[in-house]
């Protein structure tokens, strides 16, 4: 199972009313459009297999269960496998940073023109989660990467209320010089709420994106530094 699988299965997409055809769905796409990339922080050994079993029935439930397939395999073709695409020619040194973020920007903008995807909420920002945070990480440690670049993928993180403070703190840094003080403080102040939001609903050990709840706290605390300049 490969991360973005995996995140799919753990994130608040997977406790929506149709999560077993979402799972199994991604579970096939999700397999052929891999990139083939490891991340040593986010091994898959000793974790828990989760199996989904989908109940249809005649009429309206068979209906939307073909629209959500036919959605997700939109997704796919649309959105996951070009930025999979583009994603793999970065961390292969084929594209710079300034053309990795140019390109996935194209791909997300033409995307939310497209009607099999814009018509479900929450597939967009699942995507959008999912896209930010990869090339956020990205960016964030490549010294090329412009501030246009960062700024642009915060704004999408922070469009879908993330609550990843941590990102969002490291992405501030950069940002300070080109970024107005105005949205830095407006940033650092929704990503605030944001955070406790989580944190208040979570119980602890719970991970967020890789984090762990103590790490997205001391976050926070920087946050109210920043805010209250």
């Amino acid at each position: 199972m490969n991360k973005l699988m995996k995140r799919f299965l753990l994130s608040p997409f997977a406790r929506t009313v149709y999560l077993p055809i979402v799972a199994l769905a991604l579970l096939a796409g999700c397999n052929n459009g891999s990139t083939g990339s490891s991340d040593p922080s986010s091994s898959d050994a000793g974790e828990p297999i989760l199996t989904f079993s989908i109940k249809t029935e005649q009429g309206d439930e068979e209906a939307q269960r073909e629209e959500m397939m036919a959605r997700l395999d939109r997704l796919h073709e649309a959105v996951l496998d070009p930025f999979n695409g583009m994603e793999r020619q970065y961390t292969e040194g084929m594209i710079s940073a300034d053309e990795l973020y140019k390109g996935v920007r194209d791909i997300v903008e033409k995307a939310v023109e497209d009607e099999a995807i814009a018509g479900d909420e929450t597939m967009v920002s699942e995507a959008k989660q999912f896209i930010s945070h990869k090339l956020l990480n990205h960016l964030l440690q490549d010294d090329n990467a412009s501030p246009e670049a960062v700024g642009y993928f915060t704004d999408m993180l922070m469009s879908i209320e993330s609550p990843n403070a941590d990102m969002i703190l490291e992405a501030l840094h950069m940002l300070d010089g080109y970024w107005t003080e105005e949205h830095i403080r407006t940033t650092a102040d929704e990503a605030i709420r944001n955070a406790e939001q989580w944190l208040s609903h979570t119980d602890e050990g719970v991970n967020y994106t890789g984090k762990d709840r103590p790490g997205i706290i001391t976050s926070v605390r920087h946050l109210r530094s920043i805010a209250s300049l």
